[in-house]
């Protein structure tokens, strides 16, 4: 057993030296390979977001170091468990969150779908359904955020400061500031609030 040990020990010092050497091999222009989703997602700066509405009123908070997600009565820890992320509150299971290459799905506790997000670079589609059909569509238009339907705008934002203004009125406030036209999704109506922070909060996180 010991001869095993320092066997695997020097292996591995072996191998994370030939990963040095191979390191500063490299040009220096040279990108990291990375995968679709976090290629097309912003880069976040904080590791907080807190988010009221209108009214000041707390409305949500999210903490993706520990991910964790707060909304105004319930407080959702995040369990990493092979290609799923799942929420949980008071050690009962009530959200998971699956990602693929470019889409990542908000499913209930029982791994029902309930809402599919196919991210882009310039927009992003959300559908209750696998095959993305009759889904909503969020755009940026130079810094316009436009919410269609059926190729119909049923919405517009914008993002001023602190402040997402919903047809010139604010709607929300984000501290830190937070550009990303991801906020889009919380003027989709038929998407519960709730359901909206985790769609959004997950967006971000793929970002980190």
């Amino acid at each position: 057993m010991k001869y095993f040990f320092v066997s695997f020990l020097i292996f591995g010092l072996l191998l994370i030296n030939a990963c040095k050497e191979e390191e500063h091999k490299k040009p220096s222009n040279t990108a990291e390979p990375t995968d679709r989703i976090k290629a097309d997602l912003p880069t976040k700066t904080s590791s907080f977001l807190l988010i009221k509405d209108k009214n000041g009123q707390f409305m949500a908070e999210i903490d993706f170091d520990k991910m964790q997600v707060k909304t105004a009565n319930t407080i959702y820890k995040a369990k990493i468990k092979e290609d799923k992320i799942k929420y949980y509150t008071n050690g009962k299971l009530v959200y998971e969150v699956k990602t693929n290459e470019d889409d990542y799905k908000l499913k209930d506790a029982g791994s029902n779908l309930l809402w599919k997000v196919k991210v882009y670079s310039h927009k992003i589609n959300i559908s209750n359904n696998e095959e993305n059909t009759d889904a909503y569509e969020i755009r940026n238009n130079n810094d316009v955020i436009q919410i269609f339907k059926k190729e119909e705008t049923i919405q517009t934002m914008e993002i001023k400061g602190s402040g997402v203004m919903v047809s010139g009125s604010l709607m929300y406030t984000f501290t830190p500031e937070n550009n990303s036209f991801a906020a889009g999704i919380f003027a989709i109506r038929e998407i519960p609030v709730e359901q909206q922070v985790f769609l959004f909060a997950h967006y971000l996180y793929l970002s980190k």
